[in-house]
């Protein structure tokens, strides 16, 4: 018989311990989880119904991922389907689930007899807490797995788009399913100037001139500040890169896009 646990994630995010949890039954009981914290391992129940609740908080526009797999050196055939919910304030609504690991990287084919790991990719609605719980399907068996949650949001330090430069956001998708990448430019001082969102192709690219008029641009001629990239891949699934230039001039530096990284990731 096959065995499933699921993982959900909600707009209340999920907050757990390090070393093995004790998650809740009830999502008003959900333990917490820091995004950022790292793996965090959890017995799944072998009551045939038991569902196991984590609570997290998370950030307006910002792209979050959650990766539920196999404990270390675990071989149980039991397979894993993961879920994200937002909270109340966000009348509990689905944010994505996933029953088999097959977006890259890491993608898996189904197997009979093999774990199956699963992994939900999304972008917050609304900065709020969101929710995972665990389930399990078959009676008198508990196996125990590890989860994750990780903000797989991209940021970039500088664009300056005045005074002669044009400043280019250069995106690749690296995987081979299409991702929506959402491009938000900020001033130095946090302030939203525009945001352009589109389909990258799979294995290919979007590109945006910060003068030129949407869709492929902000229309922002005497502007500076700041890039953030969020998107519905998981971590590495894009990589990107802005320029600023002067055609007249010759002058050109790039200035770097990365993830928030800690040593948990």
């Amino acid at each position: 018989m096959k065995r499933s646990s699921v993982t959900v994630a909600g707009v209340f995010g999920v907050v757990l311990i390090a070393t093995t949890a004790a998650a809740q039954t009830t999502q008003a009981t959900a333990a917490n989880y820091v995004i950022g914290q790292g793996w965090v391992k959890y017995l799944a129940p072998g009551d045939g119904h038991g569902l196991k609740w984590y609570r997290f908080g998370v950030f307006a526009g910002r792209s979050y991922c959650l990766e539920n797999v196999p404990s270390d050196f675990l071989s149980d055939p039991a397979d894993t389907f993961s879920v994200v919910q937002r909270g109340t304030s966000g009348g509990g609504a689905q944010l994505g689930f996933n029953d088999q690991m097959n977006t890259e990287p890491g993608a898996i084919t189904a197997a009979t007899g093999v774990t199956q790991p699963s992994r939900v990719c999304w972008v917050a609605p609304a900065t709020e807490d969101e929710f995972a719980y665990l389930f399990t399907q078959e009676a008198g068996v508990s196996f125990e797995r590890k989860f994750r949650i990780v903000d797989t949001t991209l940021f970039s330090p500088w664009f300056f788009s005045a005074s002669g430069f044009e400043a280019f956001i250069l995106i690749k998708n690296t995987t081979a399913q299409a991702i929506i990448a959402y491009v938000t430019l900020y001033s130095a001082t946090g302030v939203a100037l525009g945001a352009q969102s589109a389909s990258v192709p799979a294995n290919g690219s979007y590109n945006l001139q910060v003068s030129a008029a949407p869709p492929s641009g902000f229309s922002l001629n005497s502007h500076s500040g700041t890039v953030q990239i969020a998107h519905t891949g998981a971590n590495g699934a894009l990589f990107a890169s802005v320029t600023s230039l002067n055609f007249s001039s010759g002058v050109s530096f790039d200035a770097p896009v990365s993830p928030r990284l800690d040593g948990q990731q």
